[in-house]
């Protein structure tokens, strides 16, 4: 009896050593991720889930993936799994790749505001587009001045001149 009890101790520690061993680390990766700036760790990628140690899952959390590793703008599961096995960590990764874009923060030369640009040269044909009734009729007309976006110009359409406003590139509309 007394061995009995001894060796059914022994195979429960045993088995629950075993289950402790075989403690498995799940990646989960995302589909499309935006992240920020030069660096991408594991934590932006995917999800991490494990019944082991609490840190070692913050550690993988905080691995810096290899710009090596992420072709075109993607990252696929196999690169990954062999990555973290050759940093030491026995991990499950599920998907199969995840979108990665790159978002950077402006900078000052972002704020800076476009040039207003001459659209309308002089004596350069122009698209007039003419508004009446709900109707529109599309001609062509010569500019007799040059101009921004939203400037009133003379244009000569035939033996006529006609102010209109500029609308776009070589595109005037008379209302």
């Amino acid at each position: 009896m007394n061995r009995l009890f001894v060796k059914s101790i022994v195979i429960m520690v045993l088995l629950l050593t075993a289950n402790f061993a075989m403690a498995s680390i799940n990646v989960y990766m995302y589909s499309k991720v935006d992240v920020s700036g030069n660096e991408v760790s594991i934590d932006d990628v995917a999800s991490i889930d494990s019944d082991s140690d609490l840190n070692i899952v913050k550690e993988i959390e905080k691995t810096v993936v290899p710009k090596s590793l992420i072709k075109d703008g993607y990252l696929d599961a196999n690169n990954l799994a062999d990555y973290l096995k050759q940093i030491g960590y026995d991990v499950k990764v599920y998907g199969n790749s995840v979108k990665i874009n790159t978002i950077y923060p402006k900078t000052d030369l972002d704020i800076i505001e476009p040039v207003d640009e001459i659209l309308v040269k002089t004596d350069v044909p122009v698209k007039v587009v003419l508004n009446k009734n709900k109707i529109q009729i599309g001609i062509t007309g010569k500019a007799l001045k040059s101009g921004r976006s939203g400037d009133d110009i003379p244009v000569k359409v035939r033996d006529r001149i006609i102010y209109c406003k500029i609308i776009g590139s070589n595109l005037v509309e008379k209302e």
